[in-house]
């Protein structure tokens, strides 16, 4: 859902199933996915939780260095799990993803070296694989 309606409130999850729970909890409740102030647009965010903000700062850097070189999603994932951040690892890839459609235009997904677009495929597979996978400079990014 984050992938395919992102542009969606809620991201058009409906009921009060698990996924529901998690878009609550992580997604929405932190403002990661929120409505645009300007542009009145559905979308993926800075978190408007202060809490969520350190991490959100050191993921954007990573992001940063992965513009100059890759960088392997294990590795983000350690430093998120790693101090001063210690996030669970059951949300990292939720948060992860919601940062990666946040910075779409600047870093890629690359899968065993091929550069793969962001479908919900790949997100389920980046979470049950993450070791097969970097992120790296979007190819029209100028980088």
């Amino acid at each position: 859902a984050m992938v395919e309606r992102g542009d969606e409130p809620g991201l058009g999850l409906e009921g009060y199933g698990p996924e529901v729970a998690i878009y609550r909890a992580v997604l929405q409740a932190t403002g990661l996915h929120r409505l645009d102030d300007l542009e009145q647009e559905m979308g993926f965010r800075s978190p408007t939780d202060e809490t969520w903000e350190q991490a959100w700062g050191i993921m954007a850097e990573e992001f940063r260095r992965a513009e100059n070189g890759w960088i392997d999603l294990t590795d983000l994932h350690a430093v998120l799990r790693s101090p001063p951040v210690g996030m669970k690892a059951g949300v990292i890839p939720v948060f992860v993803l919601a940062g990666l459609l946040a910075h779409r235009d600047r870093v890629a997904i690359y899968e065993i070296g091929f550069v793969r677009p962001l479908t919900a495929e790949l997100a389920e597979r980046m979470a049950s694989r993450p070791g097969n996978f970097s992120i790296g400079a979007a190819p029209d990014s100028g980088s």
